[in-house]
């Protein structure tokens, strides 16, 4: 019986944490891009997600269309120089998930989620290739992804 109550209450916990504010924003993100929603996901990642965007499109401008170009290619698909002059973070990120197919095959599936202070969360998430962890960031009251720490999956050695 005491077996069947720890099942149970594990079973119970793992459920719940899919419903914390900090899970929720992150399946968010993942349902908009899985339905090619890239202006939805945009509003869903922090400030310094937004920075770290912004400044990549700005220091591409900064070296020009010309040498950028290869980068461009390699992140977001082929742009005019025209799109290229106008690019702002936003339109480097919805370029990328446009681009990128995989973005398309995220895993919603939350394995746990850590509060690490009142404004900040990691949300474990399960995928094919492992355990995901995001970070999430309490920012303008609600509960924001931040990609500025994201890495790849964690693999265990086989």
């Amino acid at each position: 019986m005491t077996a069947r109550l720890c099942f149970l209450s594990v079973l119970l916990l793992g459920c719940g944490c899919g419903q914390d504010p900090a899970a929720q924003a992150v399946k968010a993100f993942v349902a908009c891009l899985d339905r090619e929603a890239a202006a939805e996901a945009w509003d869903l990642l922090s400030p310094e997600t937004h920075a770290v965007y912004d400044s990549t499109a700005a220091v591409l401008k900064r070296f020009g269309y010309q040498e950028s170009l290869a980068a461009m290619d390699s992140l977001a698909g082929g742009v005019t120089q025209e799109e290229f002059e106008a690019m702002d973070g936003r339109g480097l990120f919805l370029r990328m998930v446009a681009a990128g197919p995989e973005c398309r095959d995220l895993s919603g599936s939350v394995r746990s989620v850590e509060h690490v202070s009142e404004s900040l969360a990691v949300v474990v998430l399960a995928t094919a290739d492992g355990s995901q962890e995001v970070g999430v960031v309490f920012s303008g009251g609600r509960w924001l992804v931040d990609l500025t720490t994201l890495s790849p999956p964690f693999q265990p050695e086989r």
